[in-house]
């Protein structure tokens, strides 16, 4: 006797599918086996095989569910064989991507196909169309049938009626929250054609949403009854028992086509719009998900406001975020009194979001919230007193919400416990949230468990929290990827899968984990297609990371992927979702070359100064940057905007320090107090204002940073190699070209020396730089500083002469204007003068450049410096200077040093190397302080 019409063959891993299957045929009073359900539990003892041989003999269509796996599994091989030894019909329904080829494959492809790939569900009714057809085929060769047998029945509608006494009641029932109650008497004027109550059932079910467990047996037996009979409501209620769980996605997503069929019930419209939005069940469509929640809008649904509002906050890759239409949506919605739409509204105010913020008006919807009987108003108020640190009116709205056993509240005050180091009542607010299945409570305590490294604990209040909210994926695949926990039952596909879903639901965390294990063979799974799919997954959900790597890629890739303007547009979209890499890199590449653009460059910089995402340098560079054009008058600020980032500057410079380094350049535009000519005409070498004129002035631009730092790691280097001994015999022009100022660096002191006497003024006291303080570029930062301050006291003191040409270096000037004067100028000493002093600047700039970049954050950098000696004693080969160790009396006694090598110390350039000119850098350092007088 056949006691089912199908046989399904599958791999286990896809029983998800299988199970959808067997539920769509069976709605239609197909009959089907599959293990393990359909395993006979009195038939103990008796081999599995022979229950497979009995189930496949017994049936008239067999049903194989093809995949790779599928195709290598011999339980499938051996079903297949024998459903072909007894001739049975079978259908392949392919749902994953075939690559394996074998025999099983080579039979199989002598069938009619059913092609599920990638989307089975699409394709359910074809598999039911064509096992009726089969089935059909079988009752007519069968002895005594008349092939007239039914497979499924539609039950008539009933009719409408004035006045509904079931409907009476469980309206009632309902405004009381006796649900149980409510849905019978509903259930029952629903089954009559009360389109009311139709509709009716759908809210009430929609506003049970987590809680349908409080649905007796009794009732969801009578439901699944009307459901297979054709009642849409009925198809909704049902839809909502799989809704909260991820496993049964297909199953939810069957009922809620059944229930739209009569195009009457809204909630049913936007629950398909949320199906959509976030991939559950059916592939993740944005536009499908719009246009369902806009059919359920029509149909006098206002929760799905909120739905779509949220749609156009966040936009999508067919259309960019649309602030006004998410606030017209918003208010739709609260004016139909909808709480989520009152909550989102007072977020965004309360917030400042698209909005102006507005704290007050934020909170006057929470009240609102609140007014309608729902209680979660009190949470959001206490959230934003949280945000504000303002923890004990936070905590009384949180004690009025779970007064009102709000569940949010329960999670908000396990975290604020946790915070304080107050871990058991932490663990007591969290479970008493996780009790109610509010989600974020399930995460707090698996958060809780993690730290204390219970992770069997934590793996189990994700979960929870996964087939509560169908969220928290990111959580579980954390314990696998981070702390190598996965419970045996758990397969690393299904882990997967479980992302695979939040991912399309615009999850980041989820996408950048499945890239993290399609990427490497830590977890076995390494494909580099399927990294590039969900990098694109990425940029399609406006993730600001993949879009601004995605947009890098195209700036500099290669054909396949070029293009400089849509990548510089993902990163603008990138940065505008605040993502900081983006924004400098937009701010840089504007700046200059082959993309510069002036306006942009501005526009990015105010745009991270306003959202303050900018900090260190760039963010003295931005303010430079803005403000020197400010001041240049090629792009002034309005006044409001000027006074913000010019006090920032002055803060920073303030403060001191590296990060202050650039706005050095502005210093002195920035001081409104300090006047150059108070200095100039006065002839201050010495105090406060001298310190800020040969700041502002002199030393703007240089980065003394390592000024007091002379690096005796490196110096230890090298002070006794015969190289060194060597190029200081040389004149520096002769090594480099780069060093020739040092050839005779006081050239300027000379100048100043001589128009001093022609002017009968006294010269300021300076320290001249001597042959046996200097071998290029190796004059101390120390020195190098105080010959700077020299330079720019002698300078300070000839303003007096009045000497027209003097004068036209006057601050503020360029040192191009400087040299300028130099050329124009008829007297030679006050010429050489002029040059002195700009290249004077010039090469200490240089001086302290290779300091910072021997000694990057004050501790030497071994790799730099060996790189830089090594050249430098390239050139001085090349120059002919052999490499080898100085005389010990010639190093002692600090004398010449001979070009002509001893065969003694040539075998070994290492050891060379290491040998060091003592006297010269040990005095360098110890004597820096010696001054020789003018």
């Amino acid at each position: 006797m056949i006691c089912h019409d199908v046989f399904i063959s599958y791999k286990s891993q896809y029983v998800d599918i299988v199970k959808a299957i067997s539920h769509v045929l069976e709605e239609e009073n197909i009959r089907c086996w599959y293990a393990p359900r359909d395993l006979d539990s009195r038939s103990a003892g008796v081999d599995y095989d022979d229950a497979i041989f009995r189930a496949i003999s017994a049936c008239r269509v067999v049903v194989v569910v093809l995949t790779d796996e599928a195709l290598e599994s011999e339980w499938v091989k051996t079903e297949i064989a024998q459903a072909q030894n007894k001739r049975k019909l079978i259908i392949p329904y392919v749902v994953g991507k075939i690559t394996c080829e074998n025999g099983l494959l080579m039979r199989l492809q002598q069938k009619h196909w059913i092609d599920a790939y990638p989307n089975p569900e699409r394709k359910f009714s074809l598999l039911v169309n064509n096992v009726k057809i089969l089935l059909n085929e079988t009752l007519k060769e069968e002895p005594g049938q008349d092939g007239n047998r039914p497979l499924y029945t539609v039950a008539p509608a009933g009719s409408d009626s004035d006045f509904d006494f079931d409907y009476e009641e469980g309206e009632a029932l309902y405004r009381a929250k006796e649900y149980n109650e409510a849905i019978v008497a509903l259930a029952a004027s629903a089954e009559r054609g009360n389109p009311k109550a139709q509709k009716l059932v759908c809210k009430l079910f929609y506003d049970l949403d987590k809680r349908s467990d409080e649905v007796s047996p009794e009732i969801w037996d009578m439901l699944e009854r009307q459901s297979k009979a054709g009642h849409c409501y009925a198809c909704f209620a049902m839809h909502t028992k799989y809704y909260r769980d991820y496993r049964n996605y297909y199953i939810s997503f069957d009922y809620l086509k059944k229930a739209v069929r009569e195009q009457n019930l809204g909630h049913a419209f936007l629950r398909l719009g949320i199906h959509y939005a976030w991939g559950m069940g059916v592939k993740l469509n944005y536009t499908l998900a719009v246009h369902y929640y806009e059919r359920a809008i029509k149909l006098g649904c206002a929760e799905a406001y909120s739905y779509l509002g949220q749609q156009y906050e966040f936009g999508s890759d067919k259309w960019p975020a649309d602030p006004a239409k998410t606030l017209e949506c918003y208010r739709k919605g609260a004016q139909a009194n909808d709480t989520r739409a009152l909550m989102k509204l007072g977020n965004l105010y309360a917030s400042g979001d698209i909005v102006e913020k507005d704290r007050e008006k934020g909170f006057g919807y929470f009240q609102r919230m609140i007014d309608l009987g729902d209680c979660r108003g009190y949470s959001q108020m206490g959230l934003y007193h949280h945000l504000d640190n303002d923890m004990e009116t936070a905590v009384k709205y949180y004690k009025k919400a779970a007064l009102h056993d709000v569940a949010d509240a329960f999670s908000s005050m396990a975290g604020i416990c946790w915070n304080e180091g107050e871990k058991e009542d932490a663990y007591r607010w969290a479970k008493g949230g996780y009790l109610r299945k509010e989600q974020f409570a399930a995460y707090l305590l698996g958060f809780f468990y993690e730290q204390d490294e219970e992770y069997e604990k934590a793996w189990e209040c994700y979960f929870c929290r996964y087939e509560w909210a169908g969220t928290g994926a990111e959580d579980l695949a954390r314990l696998y990827v981070e702390n190598k926990f996965r419970p045996e039952k758990m397969p690393v596909g299904e882990i997967i899968r479980m992302l695979d879903i939040a991912a399309r639901g615009r999850n980041e965390e989820a996408v950048n984990r499945l890239i993290e294990i399609y990427s490497g063979d830590e977890f076995g799974c390494k494909d580099p297609v399927k990294v590039e799919e969900y990098r694109q997954l990425g940029v399609s959900v406006e993730m600001a990371d993949q879009m601004y790597d995605c947009g890098v890629k195209m700036m500099g890739g290669d054909e396949t992927s070029f293009n400089p303007y849509k990548g510089l547009d993902l990163i603008e979209r990138a940065a505008r979702k605040k993502y900081v890499q983006a924004v400098e890199f937009l701010i840089k590449v504007y700046e200059k070359g082959r993309y510069a653009d002036r306006e942009k460059c501005r526009e990015w910089c105010r745009y991270g100064l306003d959202e303050e995402l900018l900090s260190g340098e760039r963010l003295s560079s931005v303010l430079k940057a803005l403000l020197g054009a400010h001041f240049d008058g090629t792009a002034e600020l309005p006044a409001a905007e000027f006074e913000k980032y010019a006090r920032q500057a002055r803060e920073r410079l303030a403060r001191g320090g590296d990060a202050a380094q650039p706005l050095r350049g502005i210093a002195h535009r920035l001081d409104p107090e300090f006047d150059p000519r108070a200095v100039e005409d006065g002839g201050i070498a010495e105090g406060p204002l001298f310190e800020k004129y040969h700041d502002y002035y002199w030393a703007c631009d240089m980065d003394m940073r390592r000024v007091d730092e002379p690096g005796p790691e490196f110096w230890e280097r090298i002070r006794d190699d015969g190289a060194y001994a060597g190029a200081r015999m040389r004149k520096a022009g002769e090594v480099s070209d780069k060093y020739t100022f040092w050839d005779n660096p006081n050239q300027f002191f000379d100048s100043y020396e001589e128009l001093c006497k022609r002017c009968s003024i006294t010269p300021q006291p300076f320290t001249r730089v001597e042959r046996e303080l200097l071998s290029p570029p190796f004059i101390t930062s120390r020195a190098a500083r105080q010959f700077g301050r020299d330079v720019v006291r002698c300078m300070v003191s000839l303003f007096a002469t009045g000497q027209k040409d003097i004068l036209k270096c006057r601050q503020p000037v360029s040192d191009e204007d400087i040299l300028n004067a130099a050329e124009a100028c008829t007297d030679e000493t006050v010429q050489w003068l002029l040059i002195g002093y700009v290249e004077s600047r010039l090469e200490l700039e240089g001086v302290f450049l290779w300091y910072n970049k021997l000694y990057p954050g004050g501790v030497l950098n071994p790799k730099a410096a060996e790189e830089w000696w090594t050249g430098y004693r390239k050139q001085l080969a090349e120059l002919g200077i052999e490499l080898e160790q100085a005389a010990a009396g010639a190093a002692d006694a600090g004398g010449p040093q001979s070009e002509t090598a001893s065969d003694a110390g040539s075998g070994n350039d290492d050891d060379e190397f290491d040998r060091l000119l003592n006297e010269f850098i040990r005095a360098e350092l110890d004597q820096d302080g010696e001054e020789k007088p003018a």
